[in-house]
């Protein structure tokens, strides 16, 4: 009896190399076989295709339609990462031309891959256009900004607070080409030598953002916060000497007023509270220095 062969992978690679440049090939194989006295034979038919254009698998587009695009940082746009047009045989080959258009931004092209297939066996050509962009999407970066603690001026109930300066960076834009903007809750805000100072801020807590943004309109927004208080202490002006004219039936009084002599504080004087600083006359049985 006659049974089937079953070929190894490895022969039938081997006859597809040898008879890779023919559309169709018919092989014959014959399998003696002895089985007792008797010999017998078998015919295993191969047909060998050849791949053809229509079969190519080409390469994708990398322009956030098809595929993401490239970032900036890091574009690799070599064909190895990118991708060839890929067929089952070795009667295809291809080559490519890239066209590169101008940056839209720092770090941000376009790039035209053109594709030309030839199939060997049959001279076709194909012609295949690749879109790959490389963009800039991530926004600049702040480095830390820390919480302000600052006092009123020596003769207001507001602060002029210099601002800290802005430290960025970004992926693919030159520092100058990323500029940042400021912003508060309160107060008037001013540029100044290359940064800002926020005028007249009352006391209280107050909100200060920084926007920045790069070539490629890329925008981070950070904010931090600055406090005022009155740190100032008021000034106190009294009379060197004063006449106090005494009651015969009731103590007299004097008031505090009565020995101001224009104090004042930058914000507001809240009290004003006077005490005899000099020991007590036998008279009076109370010690004003330590009372």
């Amino acid at each position: 009896m006659c049974s089937q062969a079953q070929w190894p992978a490895s022969t039938a690679a081997r006859v597809v190399q040898r008879f890779r440049e023919e559309i169709l090939k018919q092989l014959t194989s014959i399998i003696s076989l002895v089985q007792s006295a008797d010999s017998a034979a078998c015919v295993h038919v191969i047909n060998v295709t050849a791949s053809t254009l229509a079969d190519l698998t080409v390469p994708p587009n990398y322009d956030n339609l098809d595929q993401a695009a490239l970032d900036c940082s890091n574009a690799d746009t070599d064909p190895s990462n990118t991708g060839t047009p890929e067929g089952s045989c070795s009667n295809i080959s291809s080559t490519h031309t890239d066209l590169v258009f101008d940056e839209i931004c720092e770090g941000s092209y376009k790039i035209l891959r053109q594709w030309t297939v030839l199939d060997w066996c049959t001279g076709d050509i194909l012609e295949h256009n690749q879109t790959i962009k490389v963009l800039d999407t991530t926004a600049p970066v702040f480095g830390a900004i820390a919480d302000l603690n600052e006092s009123t001026t020596t003769n207001s109930c507001e602060a002029n607070v210099v601002l800290p300066a802005a430290d960025l960076s970004d992926d693919c834009s030159d520092a100058s080409n990323v500029s940042y903007v400021a912003s508060a809750s309160a107060g008037t805000l001013l540029p100044a030598n290359g940064g800002y100072v926020l005028y007249e801020l009352p006391i209280g807590p107050h909100t200060v953002t920084y926007e920045a943004t790069d070539d490629c309109g890329n925008t981070s927004t950070p904010s931090f916060n600055i406090i005022v208080t009155d740190e100032i202490v008021p000034v106190t002006i009294c009379e060197t000497f004063h006449v106090v004219s005494l009651t015969t039936n009731e103590p007299t009084l004097i008031y505090a007023t009565t020995f101001d002599d224009g104090s004042y504080d930058n914000c507001e004087v809240e009290s004003m509270e006077v005490r005899r600083m000099t020991p007590p006359t036998p008279c009076i049985d109370f010690d004003w220095t330590t009372n």
